[in-house]
């Protein structure tokens, strides 16, 4: 196998909308604290310019937050070039070309004890995308840089980077 491509989608959709719940919550414990206090204060006249501004911020954070969360994904092609990630809406490309490359193998992995979780993670030179699952191209480049991208399909990515003369695991 010459050429591999996978377009990954958020997986943890029900995290999602628990997200989402918690940050409604938030914002309506936002609105609704003000109030509480002005009418503790005796205060009867809430500006209703306050209100409003409040109100517009918070949906349009929800509505923000909803759609980069909604609308990520992590895409991966692998062609005779290198390994090409695209993971919208945060990163428009990203090219590791084989001749940057000192190792590149399919490892598998714990995003939450190795990287602190999932999506863009990075510390320093060491660097991880990923949306779910545990399993990784690692690529270690001749500068020094180590990079981990989430595949769901790791057998493939396997086949394909021995196909590139890569693939055998350091000891």
């Amino acid at each position: 196998m010459r050429k591999f491509e996978e377009n990954q989608i958020l997986r943890h959709i029900a995290l999602g909308w628990i997200l989402m719940a918690a940050l409604i919550i938030l914002v309506i414990i936002g609105i609704i604290q003000p109030l509480i206090f002005i009418s503790a204060s005796f205060e009867t006249d809430l500006p209703l310019t306050d209100f409003i501004i409040t109100l517009s911020t918070s949906l349009i954070a929800i509505i923000l937050i909803s759609f980069l969360f909604f609308t990520m994904q992590l895409k991966i092609r692998i062609d005779d070039k290198g390994i090409f990630i695209e993971y919208p809406p945060f990163l428009k490309q990203k090219a590791f070309l084989w001749e940057d490359i000192q190792q590149a193998y399919v490892k598998r992995y714990h995003p939450i004890k190795d990287y602190g979780g999932w999506g863009y993670r990075g510390f320093g030179k060491k660097k991880a995308y990923n949306l779910s699952g545990r399993w990784g191209i690692q690529l270690m480049t001749k500068n020094g840089k180590q990079i981990l991208i989430g595949t769901q399909q790791p057998e493939k990515v396997r086949q394909v980077l021995q196909h590139y003369g890569f693939g055998n695991i350091p000891k």
